[in-house]
């Protein structure tokens, strides 16, 4: 109920913005670009942030490992130990082959 009262506002919105003068319509969107600009920095601001986090967080996980007798692998460990290289082959089962096109 509140979804098509919200709509019926924005539509009425919508249509007010249109029946603006065309040079109105220029004014408006010259007030408009300082809060995109802001929110457009905020999210860049915001992928920086986190990078920054990744990026500091990266040599005290290797000085963990290290220290913790664990050395870094540079290679990708598989669940529970299970080779993904080479087909499991299990009695009672069906082999199963597929080929994308």
């Amino acid at each position: 109920m509140r979804f098509t009262q919200y709509y019926g506002q924005f539509q009425g919105l919508r249509g007010n913005i249109g029946g603006v003068p065309p040079w109105a319509r220029s004014i408006l969107i010259l007030a408009a670009i300082p809060g995109l600009v802001v929110v457009l920095a905020g999210a860049l601001l915001l992928v920086a942030g986190v990078l920054l986090i990744l990026l500091l967080t990266l040599p005290a996980y290797r000085a963990v490992r290290l220290f913790s007798g664990r050395p870094p692998t540079s290679e990708p460990i598989s669940p529970a130990g299970v080779d993904l290289d080479s087909p499991a082959e299990s009695p009672g089962r069906k082999a199963v082959e597929s080929r994308i096109v």
